[in-house]
């Protein structure tokens, strides 16, 4: 220590909630007094990979492939000055998957991470917000009778709900049907669209050729939509990045209530029903938030949903071009109520990426035509100056 006396590493070995931690030789504590004169103290500790500081980096399937050293030390700060931290649960047992980078981005917003069990628990007091990523198997709804209600696992979700709790719901579209979660979140106004084509159930799939950044429309670059919480995200956005969001195999949301979109496709984008176009209105909403009172217990619950998979993925996580990492971060901040968020910091250090990224496929067709313009004016200038010097 500052005094040169050997510091004894025992406290270390369990967080502030006396949970077991590591300490490697490569882990890295943060440590800070607080108000009440306590330690709160944070062990970083890479525990998946064999570099030994792999917490500080972002992984593909196979490798890393940026340093995000400033915004993990700067969360851990933040953590360690902050003496209140929730559990961010991800809920298991319907084929979930959670993306790294989401992962990092929760505990970079100051919450312990931890794994729930709707159908032997109760969602935990210490709970800052419920993660539902990507399932694939649907929610268990209890029984109803005249004598006993049997409690499943939608109950207890509903109970943290009515207790003013805060979810993060993202839903594939191409997932098989979902009907008691989707009900669920329908209570809140919002809907994930669909219908019955060629004998099955298929939900929509919105397609944007002209905010697309590929040749099929599937990929795009989402619009804020107008209005309230969203012209908020939307000017956080701006003011630390591109404000670009990446969308990816996306479906489509209804909205009724106090269900509000946040993220919104273009004027000219239409929605798929399998390989039909189904419904050409455009401007879709992709990505919404709602939020309910309760009149038990007088609190509100808030709810996030994005219908598809691909919002935190790490390529888009780290990309200068677009701003996903930005857009959850204030998604957590103003809506889902997180400790704090690290918007607007960079990735410190991105390994070889030559993608153009943040290019539309509307601005490629006008970058085309420009190309294509340039030796056309060179012609035309060339042969306007031979015929003026054979006229002179």
């Amino acid at each position: 220590d500052q005094d040169g006396k050997r510091v004894d590493l025992d406290k270390y070995t369990t967080d502030m909630r006396g949970e077991k931690v590591k300490v490697l030789s490569s882990s890295v504590i943060f440590e800070s007094e607080s108000e009440l004169g306590d330690l709160n103290h944070r062990v970083v500790t890479d525990a998946a990979t064999s570099y030994g500081f792999g917490s500080f980096y972002m992984f593909n399937s196979t490798s890393a492939v940026a340093y995000c050293g400033e915004e993990i030390f700067g969360a851990m700060v933040a953590w360690v000055l902050n003496d209140e931290h929730k559990t961010a649960y991800l809920t298991q047992n319907h084929g979930e998957t959670l993306d790294v980078s989401l992962s990092n981005l929760l505990a970079c917003c100051g919450y312990y991470i931890d794994v729930l069990n709707l159908r032997k628990s109760e969602v935990p007091d210490d709970a800052g917000v419920v993660i539902i990523s990507a399932p694939v198997y649907d929610f268990e709804k209890g029984a109803e009778s005249s004598s006993v209600r049997v409690r499943a696992e939608i109950e207890r979700l509903e109970t943290y709900m009515e207790k003013g709790g805060s979810l993060y719901v993202a839903i594939d579209p191409i997932a098989p049907s979902l009907p008691v979660l989707e009900e669920f979140i329908k209570e809140y106004g919002i809907a994930i669209t669909g219908g019955e084509t060629e004998g099955a159930f298929v939900r929509h799939q919105v397609k944007d050729v002209t905010d697309s950044v590929s040749v099929s429309g599937m990929s795009f670059v989402a619009t804020y939509a107008e209005g309230g919480l969203a012209d908020r995200l939307s000017e956080i956005a701006q003011r630390y990045g591109s404000g670009r969001v990446y969308l990816q195999n996306v479906g489509k949301l209804e909205l009724s209530g106090n269900a509000r979109a946040l993220l919104i496709s273009s004027p000219s984008s239409v929605a798929l029903l399998g390989k039909d176009e189904d419904d050409r209105s455009g401007s879709f909403a992709v990505a919404a938030y709602s939020e309910k009172l309760s009149e038990k217990s007088g609190k509100t619950g808030r709810i996030f949903v994005v219908p598809g998979a691909f919002l935190s993925s790490t390529t888009t996580m780290i990309t200068e071009g677009y701003s996903n990492k930005d857009f959850l971060y204030s998604v957590f901040d103003e809506i889902l109520g997180a400790p704090f968020s690290m918007m607007g910091v960079r990735v410190d250090l991105m390994y070889e990426d030559t993608a153009l990224h943040g290019f539309t496929m509307k601005q490629a067709w006008i970058f085309s035509a420009v190309i294509a313009a340039l030796p056309v004016a060179a012609v035309v200038t060339a042969a306007v100056v031979v015929r003026k010097r054979k006229n002179r």
